[in-house]
This record gives C-alpha cells, structure tokens and sequence, in this order.
C-alpha cells in the first residue's frame, strides 16, 4: 500500500522479480481494512511520508485477528522515528530511497518472522541495544583495575579526580609531594595509564562521576 499511485507501481514491479513471492494489488492506506478482509497477506508493504500516518495504519493492523507483518518504507526516518514504528508493530523498516535493493528480503525476512532494516537504519538501533551492555563492561573493567590499589592510592586518585595538583594533594592528605609523586607513579603502573587524564578517565568509566567519596572509592574493595 503506498501514499502514491507511481510508488505503489514501483513496489509491485520490485516484488514482482521474485517469482516465488505472489503480489497483491497494491492499494490505499485508508484501504488497510478491506485488502486485510479480501486477501489473506503474510506481509503488508506500507509507504507512508509522514510517520504519524504509519503509527495510525500499524495500530489500526495490531488491532487485527492474526495482522499481518508490516514493513513500511520511510521517506525520511530518524533513529526514534524507527524505534517508534517499531514499538507500534513495524516488522521491518526500509528507506524508500534505496528500499529497491532491499524490499525482497525484507518481505521474505519478516515473512519468517525476522525483523527487517535497511544497514544505514540498523546500524544505529543496534548500538543503541548494545550500548548499556558495553557501558557495563567498560565499567566492571575499570572497577577490576582500580581494585587493585591500595586504600592510601584510592585517595589519592580521588584528589585527581576532583583535579587537585600535586601540592594540593599533598596537603589534602599530609603527605610530602615526593610521596604525593611515588603514588601518583604506581597509580598509572597499576592502571596502566600514562597521564593524570588516563587515569581520571578511568576512574569516571568506573562509576565515581557521582560518589567522589573516599568511601565510594572503597566500596571497589582491595
């Protein structure tokens, strides 16, 4: 079903190379209800300009006995714009741009029960999804370091942290700046940064950006 005539036309000859997938009639949006009642589809192709149109259609079809998988080509889809059709029922997402070189599979994927996007629109959904996952490795990794220094050297970096210069430090924790240096000197062996930012950084993906606390540094444990 498209939103023009041409495009509908253009579906259908797409779809129509594959010989073993049969093509019906492409219609109207506002013809959702009679073409699900008349025919009974695996797959319902939807080519929409405006997304709240789309959103309107793919509830309209999860209301439905058995709907159909929906994949609807998009003419210009954000990332939220494809996790909202998404939430709403969309089995696959393509770009209408370049929804020629990917309409085939996307109908036979979503068919099997697969979800369909093209690359450019995948891409970023999928490290959306992966992104808490590495954000957790990241930071059970630098927790693990850090781990390994001792009480006085946690201190120390949490002075580092808060951007204390080697005399402030010093102060901070009545220590000479050769001792404040010493440390500083097996924080980085231990870490495995060279520089007062690798090792700032480090503690930051660990999770101190919000408890800068000697005893936020501690609960790590030894």
């Amino acid at each position: 079903m498209a939103d023009q005539e041409f495009e509908g036309i253009g579906i259908r000859t797409t779809l129509g190379e594959d010989t073993q997938l049969r093509v019906v009639e492409p219609g109207q949006p506002v013809d959702v209800g009679p073409l699900l009642r008349a025919a009974r589809l695996d797959v319902l192709v939807l080519s929409f300009r405006e997304e709240d149109e789309a959103v309107a259609v793919l509830k309209d079809i999860g209301r439905r006995t058995s709907p159909p998988a929906a994949v609807v080509l998009a003419h210009d889809v954000a990332p939220s714009g494809v996790q909202r059709l998404l939430l709403h029922g969309a089995n696959g997402v393509l770009r209408h741009s370049s929804a020629s070189a990917h309409l085939v599979w996307a109908v036979r994927a979503t068919a099997g029960g697969a979800l369909a996007l093209c690359p450019d629109l995948a891409a970023p959904v999928v490290d959306a999804y992966l992104k808490p996952a590495r954000r957790r490795q990241r930071r059970t990794s630098a927790q693990r370091l850090i781990a390994r220094l001792s009480p006085r050297e946690r201190e120390v970096l949490l002075h580092v942290v808060e951007g204390q210069s080697d005399a402030q430090i010093a102060i901070a924790l009545s220590l000479s700046p050769y001792t404040v240096k010493d440390h500083l000197r097996s924080i980085r062996g231990k870490l495995g940064r060279d520089s007062r930012l690798g090792i700032a950084r480090l503690a930051w993906q660990a999770g101190f950006e919000g408890d800068l606390t000697a005893d936020g540094l501690e609960s790590i444990g030894a």
